[in-house]
């Protein structure tokens, strides 16, 4: 009689436990949506920002080539899209003369612009009461000056000669190769009409009649200094 009632006691015992076990998982819930949400929403955040990390030295990289090819690109778009004054001539070489006298091609331009010229000497910068001599002149164009002149013929030009001196003194102060002197006759390359004020560098002119002191710079700062030896 008592071993029977221990067994139903020992019965009662394991019914009592299994039933905590079984009210132990049914207060065990299951994973809310919302906190899966959460965390699927956190491992999207930071794989965002790891792809933008990943991006940003590109974007950067990208940008500083951006700004490089504008910075070296500009001065070559400036270069090609300015307009350089006075009309282009052809070039007619370099050949060197051991005399003003030695025969040689007509100059294709007058005052000429290029061709053949002394090979020792040449006019430099100054201001020049008396006409310089096609070959002596054309030499100073090939080292990089440039030559203001001007043909009044017989009219009374003072007040002009007056007005180019002082652009071309203050070129010659800046240290600028720039000649001033008269020259007869100046015509225009194309149509041959008289004028009264010449600009020349190496096969460039420019042929006018009133004194324009803007345009005179702007063909002064265009030309003066570029060299124009033949490099072997």
């Amino acid at each position: 009689m008592a071993r029977r009632q221990g067994e139903e006691e020992s019965g009662a015992d394991e019914n009592a436990s299994g039933q905590g076990r079984g009210s132990s998982r049914a207060r065990r819930q299951p994973r809310s949506p919302r906190r899966d949400r959460s965390a699927a929403a956190t491992r999207g955040t930071v794989g965002a920002q790891g792809k933008a990390g990943n991006l940003m030295p590109w974007l950067i990289g990208g940008l500083i080539a951006a700004v490089v090819v504008g910075l070296v690109g500009f001065p070559v778009f400036q270069e090609v899209t300015e307009e350089w004054p006075g009309i282009t001539m052809a070039d007619q070489g370099n050949r060197h003369l051991a005399t003003v006298e030695e025969e040689h091609i007509p100059y294709n331009s007058s005052p000429s612009t290029s061709g053949p010229h002394l090979g020792v000497g040449l006019a430099p910068a100054n201001i020049y009461r008396q006409q310089q001599a096609d070959e002596l002149q054309v030499h100073s164009l090939e080292d990089g000056h440039v030559v203001v002149q001007y043909d009044c013929g017989d009219e009374d030009c003072s007040n002009l000669v007056l007005q180019l001196m002082s652009v071309v003194q203050r070129a010659i102060g800046d240290q600028k190769r720039v000649l001033l002197a008269p020259y007869t006759p100046i015509l225009h390359p194309e149509t041959g009409v008289t004028h009264r004020i010449a600009l020349t560098a190496w096969a460039k002119i420019d042929v006018f009649d009133n004194f324009d002191g803007e345009r005179v710079t702007k063909f002064i700062d265009a030309y003066e200094g570029l060299d124009h030896h033949v490099r072997g």
